[in-house]
């Protein structure tokens, strides 16, 4: 028996100008059997002391193609309780398409959804017929691509609120459920992190977590009929993000059913795994979890092994991600390292950013996804030397691979024949597959002198921004890369910082001007030997690469003893050192201790130095002025201490500001 003509639904509310565009859309599409089957349109406004427009509007609207009805809600119910109010009305015509105001429709949208409410009735598995075809997943905001697998449709654990049909059935059993669990779990595992996220006044997120249990799916079109204008309301803050293409010209439909469609993604717009070894049989004998945008928790991933793009400390499998939907790059078996078949306790979790998730996210919408080119490209030298170990260098790889910055380079060097590469363990190998770019470099094994390996890394580096570290082991805090390029790339005038003290705590006091982290030539040429490499250490420091090519691109030779303060010193005759009050490294840092046979040659060296770097004497009355300040400057008296640092010509520093997670100057 055929199922009755669908009835079109409009909840509105307070968006007249809304409204009207949606009702002149529907008013101009094309209906079929329009002469012999009524099409009856339900208005239903929500209650306010100030929606007369749209009350107007409703009323004033001519509808040609059969009954008209406009339900003035007598309270007001809010956008979730509406959508609930609305969807009873499956009862009354057998089955509706739900259209929100903010809406736009093809000009064939109801040809669609009746021939899909008709093809897709008797199934059970189906809770819901989309009119919208999403082209930007809201579990993360990258683009999204359902697989082809010949159909005009996918399917997804996922609900559409932006133009949608149910019929009597399908309604029954989420309204029962939903009386069964009339609050939603915000612990439930099971639920991607998105919806926990979302409020409460939104409907969708217990339809998505009805689906998820009931093991149900939403049918949605790959060419969409409806599309999300964004304008302000309820549940919508980013306008034109959701936007897509309308179906323009008629089509015979290809339907497919649930159990024979390969194009099947669960509520983290992730395809099945077993829609995948469908098409890619040779990963058919694992048991895993499709994580290919790395959103799923350690808690959604049950199974014993996992496909993913997080970092892994070994994987059993490896494929390149070139090619979309990304899922293409297992089908294919493409070649590279950026997806991963590992074991779910090799998994290497962190939180990850959300341009991170996918290599195409830059495109999307410049709000959220900063362009690629606030990435300058840096450049990490580490030198691997005879004594030390394959654990150091995982303990400082892995703190580098978790940040997910996406112009890293890492270049390690160690003594060694030319062309012979290293041989380091399984774990460091995996885990150096999450950093975008690696390289190795080696020097004759009668140079192994640490500088010649820090030169030669230097030297082969393409960044434009350079940090080394004379030894493996540190711990690079989880916000340093990020922190380096922000600063680069939002001060023209800093071209070299340092950060805090390895193993301060994280600084947030902006009142203090921590006297100790601040430096000028002035300062150096009078400090001790042991204060210099105590609090000046390289792995604290990032500076511009223009700035080692304009002083000789090597480790002064005058210095052999004190490679590092020597370069430092070459930097200083052409740039200030700006501090940030932000910690860089933290673990294991190079030793400060003498050698007893060297100590007296390295302090004429240092002497020698500090030399180079001192000032002309100033006038008697600014020294004094200096001398008198000087204390303030030393105990952070607020005020009082501006005035050394302006006599001394301190460079400002850079504070950070949690809140808006950005940078700034200041010359406290």
């Amino acid at each position: 028996m055929p199922l009755p003509v669908p009835a079109i639904v409009v909840p509105a509310y307070n968006r007249p100008a809304c409204l009207q565009r949606l009702l002149q859309g529907i008013a101009a599409a094309n209906y079929p059997h329009q002469e012999t089957l009524p099409v009856p349109l339900v208005i239903s406004i929500d209650h306010s002391p100030h929606n007369e427009q749209v009350i107007a509007i409703a009323q004033g609207f001519e509808w040609r193609f059969g009954p008209k009805e406009v339900i003035l809600q007598q309270q007001h119910l809010g956008l979730k309780q509406h959508i609930l109010t609305c969807g009873q009305l499956t009862r009354q015509y057998g089955s509706i398409i739900l259209l929100e105001d903010d809406l736009q429709v093809s000009p064939w949208y109801y040809h669609y959804a009746q021939r899909a409410i008709e093809f897709y009735e008797p199934c059970e598995q189906i809770a819901g017929i989309s009119l919208y075809h999403y082209e930007i997943a809201e579990n993360g905001f990258y683009p999204f691509i359902p697989l082809d697998d010949g159909s005009d449709v996918y399917f997804m654990q996922v609900a559409s609120s932006w133009g949608q049909a149910w019929t009597a059935r399908h309604w029954q059993y989420f309204e029962h459920w939903l009386n069964q669990n009339p609050v939603f779990d915000q612990q439930n595992n099971l639920y991607p992190n998105y919806l926990r996220q979302w409020s409460e006044h939104s409907w969708k997120k217990y339809f998505i977590a009805y689906l998820i249990h009931s093991g149900r799916y939403f049918v949605f079109p790959r060419l969409s009929l409806t599309t999300n204008s964004g304008e302000p309301g309820t549940n919508s803050i980013t306008k034109g993000l959701f936007q897509v293409p309308l179906q323009q010209a008629q089509r015979a439909y290809r339907f497919v059913t649930l159990n024979s469609a390969t194009a099947v993604y669960d509520a983290s717009f992730e395809l099945l795994p077993q829609s995948l070894s469908r098409l890619a049989s040779f990963i058919e004998n694992y048991d895993y979890t499709v994580d290919l945008y790395g959103t799923k928790t350690p808690q959604q991933i049950t199974t014993p092994f996992v496909l993913t793009t997080r970092p892994v400390n070994r994987a059993a499998l490896y494929f390149g991600q070139e090619m979309v939907p990304n899922v293409l790059n297992i089908i294919c078996n493409t070649k590279g390292v950026a997806i991963k078949m590992a074991a779910t306790t090799d998994v290497v979790y962190s939180e990850m950013p959300e341009f991170t998730r996918y290599y195409r996210l830059a495109a999307v919408a410049e709000k959220i996804f900063a362009p690629l080119h606030n990435y300058p490209k840096i450049s990490v030298v580490l030198p691997f030397m005879p004594q030390d170990t394959a654990e150091n260098l995982l303990q400082t790889i892995q703190s580098l691979a978790v940040q997910h910055y996406p112009n890293l380079e890492v270049n390690i060097v160690a003594p060694g024949k030319a062309g012979i590469g290293m041989p380091f363990s399984a774990q460091v190998q995996a885990m150096l597959q999450n950093i975008p770019d690696v390289h190795y470099f080696t020097c004759p094994e009668n140079a192994a002198d640490i500088t010649d390996l820090l030169q030669t890394g230097i030297q082969n580096s393409s960044g434009t921004i350079i940090n080394y570290t004379p030894k493996i082991g540190i711990i690079y805090q989880s916000y340093v890369l990020h922190m380096a390029a922000q600063i680069f790339s939002g001060f023209g005038q800093v071209n070299w910082i340092t950060g805090t003290g390895a193993h301060q705590p994280e600084i947030t006091d902006n009142s203090s001007s921590l006297p100790q982290y601040r430096w000028n030539k002035t300062r150096f040429a009078s400090v001790s030997l042991l204060q210099a490499m105590q609090l000046l250490l390289p792995e604290h420091m990032f500076w511009r690469k223009f700035l080692w090519n304009d002083t000789g691109q090597c480790f002064p030779p005058a210095f052999p003893h004190l490679p590092h303060l020597g370069l430092l010193g070459k930097f200083w005759e052409r740039e200030p050192l700006f501090t940030v009050f932000r910690p860089i490294t933290a673990g294991a840092a190079a030793s400060a201790t003498l050698p007893t046979d060297v100590a007296l040659q390295v302090q004429q060296e240092f002497s020698r130095l500090q030399q180079q770097l001192q000032k002309p004497q100033t006038g008697w009355a600014a020294s004094a002025f200096g001398l008198l300040a000087k204390p303030f400057f030393l105990a952070d008296v607020p005020y009082l201490r501006y005035l050394y640092i302006s006599l001394q010509q301190f460079p400002p520093v850079i504070r950070y500001h949690a809140p808006t997670n950005s940078y700034y100057l200041s010359q406290y």
